[in-house]
């Protein structure tokens, strides 16, 4: 699988961890194109349950939702490492308690 992908991919496997079969439905992108059209900058924006949770601008749609998706990833780890930490889980045996389950 090419690493242009992985964010994405990322991004949608824990939201089916998290929603299951339903995913989708909270998932929600918007872009915009900005520029010229031989020369454009596009800007994806990702929300999921309506908040915005990444935003990322590339030369090409591709690169652009890749880094929004990157970025909407990070905020939930964080999110999910402050509720583990919370609860005095360590966020590394949880998420091999979670890889685990699915092997």
């Amino acid at each position: 699988m090419p690493n242009a992908e992985q964010n994405r991919l990322g991004l949608n496997n824990l939201l089916q961890q998290r929603y299951g079969t339903s995913a989708a439905s909270h998932l929600r992108w918007e872009s915009v194109k900005y520029g010229d059209d031989h020369n454009p900058t596009w800007t994806f924006i990702v929300y999921i349950d309506n908040i915005e949770y990444g935003r990322g601008s590339g030369g090409d749609k591709g690169s652009a939702k890749e880094m929004a998706a990157g970025v909407a990833l990070m905020q939930l780890r964080s999110q999910y490492e402050s509720i583990c930490t919370t609860i005095s889980v360590p966020f590394s045996e949880t998420v091999m308690v979670s890889l685990s389950a699915q092997l």
